[in-house]
């Protein structure tokens, strides 16, 4: 616990003790206090708990609730990949190379009225995704901000435009304040008017090109048109209004999705990509949670999607390499451990953390157990989607059938 609630829960404990002690008094003592006193004297004093009690049963409520679905497809994590490039962005396949084989990348640039256009094409087993950045110059430096703000925006697509159906409505809605006391993204109203107005600039350059997602072996999701995701952006009295284009195939954006907890929008830049990766991890690995309880992340790994130096060459490995690792995971953990929920998850370094770094980063891994009640929440995320793609399999079958019936009657 927290030191708060741990103080808060002492003084709960206490006062029941203490109404116990004064209980046992009051039966034991009949001269100070008639009967009816006495009773109005515990009365009081139960309601007290009881009110208290509600207080941190709210708290608990509240604290156990503070998981938010992100979506998490290919789409979602080739965009924030992007982001965290930046300029760099002919990085992406070295980097990959140093954990996996599974991706091939083609980035293609030009130049127009000034500007870099780069689009770039990911491809692995199950899927093709392209997506093209009319400005790069736009995503120079770290872009922790509009990381972050880009994560905002698919927590509040999945909360109020996505459904299994389709899209409820063109748009988002959220006010400024909300990015400042609860999401804790900026210190004030103003510095998050800027921050939205200069994170759509950006967010505004990023188009979806032909993309695919194979399902299943029957079903597969498509996007065969060049469209923009975001249209508008307004703010008047502090809400801010996004609209987003309907013409595009959301479904290669929505379709798979994760949870992520608030703190992940106020962590430090290297901090939030090790979030982005463990809560992707945690849909990418579902199945092997649901066995284990537990995936890993090679040191490699975070090595190549932290954006660290090669150790070849570098002068001061401990602290531009090992360090920063560390201490996103150590941000990461603190940030957790003011949860009620803290130990949902727990994270487990593999290896010799003080090995030469070659050792380190090839041998170390960090492992991260899932349990409670987010294992629970991410098992039935993952059983979900598989009736969803089970269900649309038939459908799917069903008009095979019918089609061929209808192409039997004709030609007879």
């Amino acid at each position: 616990l927290t030191q708060a609630q741990a103080n808060f829960t002492s003084y709960l404990y206490l006062l029941v003790c203490d109404s116990r002690i004064m209980g046992e008094y009051l039966k034991s003592d009949k001269t100070s206090y008639n009967e009816e006193e006495r009773q109005s004297l515990m009365y009081n004093r139960m309601k007290k708990i009881g009110q208290l009690w509600q207080i941190l049963e709210a708290r608990a409520k509240v604290l156990s609730d503070n998981y938010n679905n992100m979506p998490s497809t290919p789409v979602t994590r080739l965009m924030h990949q992007t982001m965290k490039l930046g300029l760099n962005i002919e990085d992406i396949k070295p980097r990959k190379r140093l954990y996996t084989h599974s991706y091939k990348y083609n980035i293609a640039g030009k130049t127009a009225n000034d500007k870099q256009i780069v689009t770039i094409t990911e491809t692995t087993g199950k899927s093709t995704t392209t997506i093209t950045i009319d400005d790069i110059g736009k995503l120079a430096g770290n872009n922790k901000s509009l990381k972050q703000f880009f994560a905002f925006m698919l927590i509040k697509l999945h909360e109020q435009v996505f459904s299994d159906d389709g899209l409820r409505k063109g748009f988002i809605e959220f006010s400024l304040d909300e990015l400042v006391s609860d999401k804790k993204m900026y210190k004030s109203i103003m510095s998050a008017r800027k921050g939205v107005n200069n994170n759509w600039l950006a967010m505004k350059t990023f188009s979806l090109g032909e993309c695919s997602i194979e399902i299943s072996k029957k079903k597969k999701i498509i996007n065969d048109k060049d469209c923009v995701l975001f249209i508008t952006k307004n703010i008047k009295n502090n809400i801010c209004k996004i609209t987003i284009n309907q013409e595009a195939n959301w479904d290669v954006v929505k379709y798979f999705y994760t949870v992520v907890p608030d703190y992940c929008l106020s962590l430090s830049n290297r901090a939030f990509d090790l979030a982005m990766m463990v809560f992707n991890g945690i849909r990418l690995n579902a199945t092997q949670l649901n066995e284990h309880g537990y995936f890993d992340i090679s040191n490699r790994q975070l090595q190549a999607d932290l954006c660290l130096p090669s150790e070849i060459g570098c002068i001061n490995p401990n602290r531009d390499i090992k360090a920063p690792i560390e201490n996103s995971i150590c941000e990461i953990e603190d940030r957790q451990a003011e949860l009620l929920n803290y130990n949902d998850i727990r994270f487990e370094r593999i290896g010799n953390e003080n090995a030469k770094t070659g050792e380190y980063l090839n041998e170390g891994v960090l492992r991260v157990h899932v349990s409670g009640s987010l294992l629970e929440r991410v098992c039935g995320i993952a059983e979900n989607k598989a009736k969803r793609i089970k269900k649309a399999e038939k459908i799917i079958e069903k008009a095979k059938i019918k089609a061929l019936a209808k192409h039997v009657d004709k030609v007879n």
